[in-house]
């Protein structure tokens, strides 16, 4: 079939449609549904490898639509399945000139270009993907989107072997960009061994120091040595203050190790200010107002989230989080059945689902819905962790650290793992074990109240009373009132002085 011949596709279409398109323009009210019946056949028709059939479907929606993302995607892809690659680079540039969807535009361009041969414009685009990535201001990802761009990261990878480059390309590109951005792209696809290896060949390099830095911090952080990775990004931000990317993630950093008012204010007097449609430094916003306990803020943050980009599903996600925080669970497990609807096998709502379900002490039906995220994803952990918390709380101590321990195996550094074990053994009243887990957790967490608390609720079971009182003391200096831990530094207190 000859693809170049729009009126005879258009004509074929008419045909062989169900659904004519001048019966399509009557439907006015309802069009937004025919086009996502549409988009959907589009789907499936690719799903069973009916290429032809699926170009009819997406020509369908651009006649109604010319500038369809979706659609041009699809009919892009088809059209490369029928190795059409001219015609598919013709959709998937027009993407690029609607500004819109950059990051797959580029991969795909570049992808697309590698299989005509074309290695040489086909890296320049995968330069440009891995720019786009770290300076993508709205950063308008869905997980579905997350997803396929990981997958398409990885078949961009093959084409960064710079053995098989001329001296004519190295010169054309310059060794250390290609380089950086294949070590940026290993570390997104979890290859963070390989990433340090290239950081370790090229970082006596002067060219892009800020972006050697850049990746320096990167492996650090994936490899949770957060506090390195901090002063790493503080040093690239003196180098070059202008790139959104670190600031982001020293946001994501500072997030983490509980420093919330310098967070809150990188993001309002710098980040916010460069780019206040910022989608994820919204949220990251939202995130710190929830942990402060400004749980209402937060939800307003969410929902400005949401109206920015209703496909934000992750908006949705911590906004259904934080109802549920507030005891709101009905209206939470509204917002999870939602998302469910479009996507059944969201196994991140099926997760946040069964919380909400944990929550709400219906332990039966939550350990079905983590059966159900472990079917979807064999070897996800957090699923595993709320197995094990649900066998913490009905107090089966020793069947719980065998999931800890499990989930331990797969990721020896996660956080509620370790945790989860650190609790099954104070339950197990094997208290000096405890203490070894209760370090590893303040190793991740320096200044986790709950950790320091119940460090001292396990000294305070030793005897250890000068030890204890000092946990206990830290607990409240992070927490001050809580009364768990006012009330076991009392009895430390007075204990010691029987001791003496």
């Amino acid at each position: 079939m000859n693809y170049k011949n729009k009126a005879y596709i258009i004509k074929l279409f008419l045909w062989t449609s169900k659904l004519k398109i001048t019966n399509l323009l009557k439907l006015k009210p309802n069009q937004l549904k025919v086009l996502q019946l549409y988009k959907n056949q589009g789907k499936q028709l690719m799903d069973l490898n009916k290429f032809d059939e699926a170009i009819q479907i997406y020509m369908n929606i651009l006649e109604l639509d010319s500038k369809n993302i979706a659609a041009l995607f699809g009919y892009g892809d088809a059209l490369v399945k029928l190795q059409q690659f001219q015609l598919a680079l013709e959709q998937y540039r027009k993407i690029k000139k609607l500004r819109k969807d950059l990051i797959l535009a580029f991969l795909k361009i570049g992808l697309t270009l590698g299989q005509m041969g074309n290695i040489k414009q086909a890296l320049k685009y995968f330069i440009k993907t891995q720019n786009e990535i770290m300076e993508d201001h709205k950063l308008e990802w869905t997980r579905n989107k997350e997803i396929e761009i990981k997958e398409l990261l990885k078949q961009a990878l093959q084409y960064f072997n710079i053995q098989n480059l001329t001296n004519e390309e190295l010169l054309v590109y310059g060794t250390n960009i290609l380089i950086i951005s294949s070590a940026f792209i290993l570390i997104r696809l979890n290859h963070c061994d390989e990433a340090l290896q290239i950081l370790n060949q090229i970082k006596n390099s002067n060219l892009n120091y800020d972006l050697l830095l850049c990746l320096e911090a990167d492996i650090l952080f994936v490899n949770l040595k957060f506090d390195e990775a901090e002063q790493t990004l503080k040093r690239t931000i003196k180098i070059n203050p202008n790139r959104i990317y670190t600031w982001i993630k020293l946001t994501i950093i500072l997030i983490i190790q509980g420093k919330y008012q310098e967070a809150l204010s990188q993001l309002d007097n710098i980040i916010l200010k460069a780019y206040p449609k910022n989608l994820d430094s919204i949220c990251y916003r939202s995130d710190i107002l929830r942990l402060l306990n400004k749980s209402q803020e937060a939800i307003i943050g969410y929902n400005q989230c949401i109206s920015y980009n209703e496909k934000y599903l992750e908006a949705y996600q911590k906004k259904a989080n934080t109802l549920r925080n507030l005891g709101y669970y009905l209206e939470a497990l509204e917002i999870y059945d939602l998302l469910l609807q479009d996507d059944p096998k969201n196994y991140e709502m099926l997760f946040e689902k069964g919380c909400t379900m944990f929550d709400l002490k219906e332990y039966h039906t939550a350990n079905q819905l983590f059966d159900q995220v472990l079917e979807l994803s064999s070897n996800n952990v957090d699923a595993l962790v709320k197995k094990g918390d649900m066998l913490l709380v009905l107090g089966l101590f020793e069947d719980s650290l065998e999931i800890y321990e499990k989930v331990l195996s797969i990721k020896s550094n996660h956080f509620f793992a370790l945790w989860g074990k650190s609790e099954s053994l104070r339950g197990q009243r094997k208290f000096s074990e405890s203490l070894i887990w209760y370090d590893k957790v303040l190793e991740q967490r320096s200044i986790y109240p709950y950790a320091y608390h119940y460090k001292g609720y396990a000294l305070q079971q030793l005897d250890r009373h000068e030890e204890a009182i000092n946990n206990f003391s830290i607990a409240l200096s992070i927490i001050p009132g809580f009364k768990l831990s006012e009330e076991a530094l009392q009895i430390s207190k007075q204990k010691l002085k029987v001791q003496k």
